[in-house]
């Protein structure tokens, strides 16, 4: 079979698009939205700072919702830097398969045509309003309160911060956590140069990005402890054992000048084996509680 060269990979990039899909969770989820830059071409950092951006710097806008529980990515969109975040969330959650319970964004999604969108299908919102927000639909008028305006009354009446604590809004943060694993993983610079092709190598990696499951968490940590600890054992072994020598050395060196030349001739040598031995056990010990109080 002839394998393609990279002009036929690249001109069939933007059609491939038929990959398997994720399974349908059997219970509603919580989604939390959040964008995140990626390089196409142009100088870095310092180059910007020291010399200014050129002409042809660019990046690109990639969109994803990401499952709180799962780290799975549920859905991802690419746009241009100009695309703005809240033009973004229908495409997005008419990707995700099955129900969706609650919605998590930072202050970009606070629009209104995201929070109506939200309203007709039935998700929750956890949104904040903006700091000079305003309430739309008082208590004196026909219609149930708008879950932006009970936002506004419980902001006004606990404050900003503690709301974000009650309400539970720092979930949002795993969304960041998810970015950083795809920059570790495949770097933060988009390798095609067409924007059709860059949406489906974006949509690649989201897939190939391997989800930690809560099921397989606690076999991964009890296997990187259980390392840490055989690393411990023979740290802790073989520093008993040099504390050990050294002390059973220091011991005996003592013993061994205090004794006179004709005592030691006439041969109380068990003396000198008696407080190599003392001193060993002794150094052991005291190597081994400095140990664990480091740990």
């Amino acid at each position: 079979m002839e394998i393609p060269d990279y002009t036929s990979l690249a001109k069939r990039a933007a059609a491939l698009c038929g990959f398997a899909g994720r399974l349908e969770a059997h219970r509603p989820i919580d989604v939390v939205v959040d964008s995140t830059g990626l390089k196409v071409f142009g100088e870095g950092e310092w180059k910007v700072r020291a010399h200014g951006k050129s002409k042809r710097r660019t990046w690109r806008k990639l969109h994803l919702t990401v499952n709180p529980e799962t780290q799975e990515i549920e859905a991802e969109v690419l746009t241009e830097n100009s695309g703005h975040d809240a033009d973004q969330v229908d495409d997005m959650l008419d990707q995700v398969a099955g129900p969706i319970d609650r919605f998590y964004g930072d202050g970009s999604y606070d629009p209104w045509k995201v929070r109506e969108s939200l309203v007709s299908r039935g998700i929750e919102q956890v949104i904040p309003p903006r700091h000079d927000a305003k309430i739309k639909r008082h208590g004196n008028t026909h219609g149930s309160p708008l879950p932006r305006d009970q936002a506004v009354r419980d902001i006004r009446r606990l404050g900003r911060r503690r709301w974000k604590e009650v309400i539970g809004y720092h979930l949002r943060s795993l969304s960041e956590t998810t970015m950083y694993r795809i920059k570790c993983c495949f770097g933060n610079r988009l390798n095609n140069r067409i924007l059709s092709n860059q949406r489906t190598e974006a949509r690649l990696r989201s897939k190939v990005l391997k989800p930690l499951h809560p099921s397989r968490a606690p076999a991964v940590r009890m296997e990187l402890v259980n390392k840490a600890l055989s690393i411990m054992n023979i740290n802790l072994n073989v520093g008993g054992l040099i504390g050990a020598l050294a002390c059973g050395g220091l011991v005996g060196a003592i013993v061994f000048s205090s004794l006179d030349r004709t005592s030691v001739d006439r041969g109380p040598y068990w003396v000198i084996i008696v407080a190599l031995i003392g001193g060993a056990f002794a150094g052991n010990s005291f190597w081994s509680r400095v140990f664990k109080k480091r740990r």
